[in-house]
């Protein structure tokens, strides 16, 4: 069964129906089905972190093709990424809010992100 497949799964087990989900995620009704013929690398990244946020999974564990939890210590950071998240953790909550935009729209241009020809398997972290 492939992630989008999986995904849809999980929604229904957590929520009544789709359109329950879709509703509370803030999501358009048709996400869903996008997301299946689509698939995930073809959704729109603000979507997936919509959908992940209110199914309180890990972003990081679906873009590889796994659904779960995976917290912040089970990560090894570089010393830049955490100089980032120590800089992230100074600023008030609109410049939280601000830095996450600007996130998503480097996101959003593939100009920005990284080709994986392989994808990492984090499961083994958990």
């Amino acid at each position: 069964m492939n992630i989008e497949k999986k995904l849809k799964k999980y929604i229904l087990e957590k929520h009544s129906s789709m359109l329950n989900f879709t509703k509370n995620a803030g999501l358009s009704h048709s996400w869903c089905d996008n997301l299946i013929k689509n698939g995930l690398q073809k959704t729109q990244f603000s979507n997936i972190y919509k959908a992940c946020k209110k199914l309180d999974i890990s972003i990081d564990l679906l873009l590889v093709g796994q659904i779960g939890k995976l917290s912040l210590t089970q990560i090894d950071l570089r010393d830049d990424e955490k100089i980032i998240l120590q800089n992230y953790n100074i600023l008030n909550e609109l410049g939280q809010i601000e830095a996450k935009k600007h996130i998503f729209l480097l996101l959003e241009s593939k100009k920005y992100q990284k080709i994986f020809t392989r994808q990492p398997n984090l499961a083994n972290n958990i």
